[in-house]
């Protein structure tokens, strides 16, 4: 790649208790770079492989560079994550990714809600009767996740805690999740994991992860069936 890569700062100023994100402007990719990493990328994946594909697009690359390249992989039998927003988001979703996971406001632009039935609490029926070839995960804050894998559907509630910075716990929730996953470890405990290292990275001005807080923090997930039937408290 010729251009420079972006670099993102956090601004802290912690006597206002503010966090500050400046997100500088990616480089131009020309159609011989995108060639280039797409064959590479094709290349590289083996049947069974998670691959994440998370963020707004570069300048050169189409709306669409999500769904296209998605395709094809989830063909050679990869599961595929997406986790995007706009029509990058709406694009990709088109092509069926194993999993893709939005915010609470993403997920009701996905699905083109009006504005007066956009609450939280309607995700959870609308995701139990979505009809959708992939998984689903909407992220909702400090009000937990719900998530739908097959046709079950999970409600992941948090403890409530003192939030410094939450800045890239997204990409951590999904970073946590996806290895858990690649362990083999059920949906259930992929799902804690995440939520635990999500959360231990808001206690903190910069992104960080203490194990301590993992740890602490571990008994007080609860992972719930949409149904009502509250699972065992994962602490394993």
């Amino acid at each position: 790649m010729n251009g420079t890569t972006r670099i993102c700062s956090i601004i802290v100023d912690e006597d206002n208790k503010h966090a500050h994100l400046i997100n500088e402007i990616g480089p131009s990719i020309t159609s011989t770079e995108h060639q280039i990493f797409v064959n590479r990328l094709i290349e590289s994946v083996n049947t069974g492989d998670f691959v994440l594909f998370s963020g707004s697009l570069p300048d050169g690359l189409g709306h669409d560079f999500y769904a296209k390249t998605i395709a094809i992989l989830e063909k050679k039998g990869a599961k595929c994550i997406l986790d995007s927003s706009g029509l990058s988001l709406a694009e990709g979703c088109k092509a069926n990714p194993w999993l893709i996971k939005v915010n609470e406001l993403e997920f009701f632009e996905l699905l083109e809600q009006p504005l007066a039935k956009r609450d939280t609490d309607s995700v959870e029926e609308i995701l139990s009767v979505l009809n959708t070839s992939s998984n689903f995960i909407v992220t909702l804050g400090g009000k937990g996740t719900i998530a739908k894998f097959g046709n079950t559907v999970f409600k992941v509630t948090l403890p409530r805690i003192s939030v410094k910075n939450a800045t890239a716990s997204g990409d951590i929730f999904l970073g946590g999740l996806a290895k858990s996953l690649q362990n083999g470890e059920p949906i259930e405990k992929a799902l804690q994991t995440a939520s635990l290292y999500s959360l231990s990275n808001c206690l903190y001005w910069y992104p960080n992860i203490e194990l301590t807080d993992v740890e602490h923090y571990q008994s007080q997930i609860k992972i719930t069936n949409v149904g009502g039937t509250i699972n065992e408290t994962i602490t394993r």
